[in-house]
């Protein structure tokens, strides 16, 4: 009867052993779901404080913008030009009047008979027109322009000194 009852006792021991154990994981796994709970409450209130103690270490990002300048110009005016040139004529040798292609005429109407070819007489021909030239003091160009930031945390827009 000896050996059953230490049988009896040593399933007696496995078997409160086996509770303590059973209640010392229960235990702790509810302190751990308590632990986490817990924590999750904090994150969740850190993660949405109200306005008044919310602060945010900015992180701001400039917004930029392309801002087109157009080209500098004025205008220059240039007058015609004039050159005197030495033209061949046909002229009357009484009063020295210019009759190209005319001599019968002439001497029909004056009674001038006599004239000479290839007389040199200076004239003034224009060389070139006027004419209104465009000068570019500064071509055109594109800028990026940055006139604000805005946080990449929060929203917060800065202007930004120029």
């Amino acid at each position: 009867m000896n050996t059953t009852n230490n049988q009896m006792q040593t399933k007696h021991v496995i078997f409160i052993t086996c509770a303590i154990v059973l209640l010392a994981i229960s235990v702790g796994v509810s302190a751990i779901v308590v632990t986490s709970t817990g924590l999750q409450r904090q994150f969740a209130e850190a993660e949405t404080p109200d306005a008044q103690t919310q602060t945010c270490t900015h992180i701001f990002q400039p917004d930029t913008k392309l801002v087109h300048h157009d080209a500098v110009t004025y205008e220059v005016q240039h007058p015609a030009t004039y050159e005197t040139v030495s033209v061949p004529h046909t002229v009357c040798n009484i009063c020295n009047e210019t009759i190209d292609g005319k001599t019968e005429e002439h001497r029909t109407s004056t009674g001038h008979s006599g004239y000479t070819t290839n007389v040199p007489i200076a004239e003034t021909h224009q060389k070139t027109k006027e004419w209104t030239e465009v000068v570019v003091a500064n071509e055109a160009y594109d800028e990026l322009v940055t006139e604000t930031e805005t946080c990449t945390s929060c929203g917060e827009v800065r202007a930004v000194e120029q």
